[in-house]
């Protein structure tokens, strides 16, 4: 490939994301136009042979299973249960709310494993909580962004489903690999949430279990 058309490639991908357009519209269409002008019009058979291999790979019916055990979780109640259960257990700590919103975060990407699904959850509950009790804003926005990212390395996860499927390796694997690095993200949060509420309070004030479970 002409390596002006491959260094051009990125700045359509940018221009068309500022121009509104979806993000995987504006990653579809440069990666074509820089193929057509590399393969000709083979690049449409190339593309047909990747979304017919991935279409057809039945290690992605696992998909629609993560995603209906989240909205399980979330329509039945369970996840606002299980936060509350974890604020009783872990709200006494320096930084409470920011770390029971880690420890939930980790909980339901190991149920839900979409990335979207965990930040959001967890964002409608635990925001509104952190922010009644005056936590930073930073201290919650990088908790939320933390506690959704794990729904990427903790087990099930969609992109490792995705990933094996391409990569033509055991999905099972993946997964036995991805639970050891993903425990440690979540222990490096919490010391982290507990380490800066320690050196500064008032970033994460810890509110009574009493307090923190009846509002």
């Amino acid at each position: 490939m002409n390596p002006t058309i491959a260094a051009l490639m990125f700045p359509g991908m940018f221009l068309l994301i500022f121009l509104g357009v979806p993000v995987s519209l504006s990653l579809i269409i440069p990666a074509l136009a820089a193929g057509w002008f590399a393969f000709g019009d083979q690049v449409f058979n190339q593309l047909y042979g990747g979304l017919y291999s991935a279409a057809t790979n039945y290690i992605l019916s696992a998909i629609p299973m993560f995603v209906l055990m989240g909205a399980i979780l979330e329509r039945s109640g369970i996840a606002a249960r299980l936060f509350r259960t974890m604020q009783l257990w872990l709200g006494r700590l320096p930084g409470g709310l920011a770390v029971a919103t880690i420890a939930m975060g980790a909980t339901f990407a190991a149920a839900a494993g979409v990335v979207g699904a965990v930040e959001v959850m967890v964002g409608l509950m635990a925001i509104p909580a952190m922010q009644r009790f005056r936590y930073d804003n930073s201290l919650i926005a990088g908790t939320i962004c933390a506690g959704g990212s794990l729904g990427t390395m903790i087990p099930p996860s969609v992109v490792a489903v995705v990933y094996a499927s391409l990569a033509q390796i055991s999905v099972g694997e993946l997964f036995a690999a991805m639970l050891f690095p993903g425990l440690v993200m979540v222990a490096l949060f919490i010391l982290y949430i507990i380490v800066v509420c320690l050196v500064d309070p008032k970033k994460g004030p810890g509110p009574t279990i009493r307090t923190c479970v009846c509002r």
